[in-house]
């Protein structure tokens, strides 16, 4: 919940796999504060993702989703549905900045291989489990020379935040200029077009 809330606070834009759990608790934490969620849905369209997932409509209210998968005739194969989530992975990685890991299993560990390869800051929430509390010494040692991704571990999910916030800082994707405005939607507006003055 405080790394939902600190996103919105920063004006910066959440973005997750529109999937239960932990993700979507961030989610709803950010729009509690007014800020802005989005997620990838693996699944065709609506109806298919909240048959999956066993939600209805009025529990996600705070999610701009896209839907990535393509409709099946028939029953789908495990594999089938292995690559439709390699494809929401992907998308949802190359549209983020930084991310945060909060324990996690096969597919968080896909996500931090991507995040890695494209040289994002990866935030661990030490003490989780499983991913975030093996990431960084299994990748750091596998590291390619040069690579700017860095792994940083915090137990403390306010400090991580403001690590994350930091670190984006030093790589000039966010500005120390930035003023957060009152509506939510301004100040994603804002944050965007100070992000291609820098660019």
């Amino acid at each position: 919940q405080t790394i939902g809330e600190l996103i919105a606070k920063e004006g910066l834009i959440f973005v997750n796999g529109a999937c239960p759990g932990v993700p979507n608790i961030a989610a709803q934490s950010a729009r509690s504060k007014q800020g802005i969620a989005t997620g990838f849905s693996r699944w065709e369209n609506e109806h298919r993702h909240l048959s999956e997932y066993q939600w209805s409509k009025e529990e996600i209210p705070h999610l701009i989703i896209t839907y990535l998968g393509k409709p099946v005739n028939g029953s789908q194969r495990p594999s089938d549905v292995s690559r439709l989530s390699i494809t929401s992975d992907v998308v949802n990685l190359f549209s983020s900045d930084a991310v945060i890991i909060i324990g996690g299993f096969y597919g968080t560990n896909h996500e931090v291989a991507i995040a890695a390869g494209l040289g994002l800051p990866v935030m661990l929430l030490k003490g989780t489990g499983r991913v975030a509390d093996m990431a960084k010494s299994y990748y750091g040692s596998i590291a390619k020379p040069n690579n700017p991704a860095i792994f940083m571990e915090e137990e403390n999910p306010n400090l991580l935040t403001e690590m994350m916030i930091e670190e984006l800082f030093k790589r000039n994707t966010i500005t120390r200029e930035f003023k957060p405005g009152k509506d939510p939607l301004d100040t994603v507006i804002k944050r965007l077009e100070m992000q291609q003055a820098l660019n």
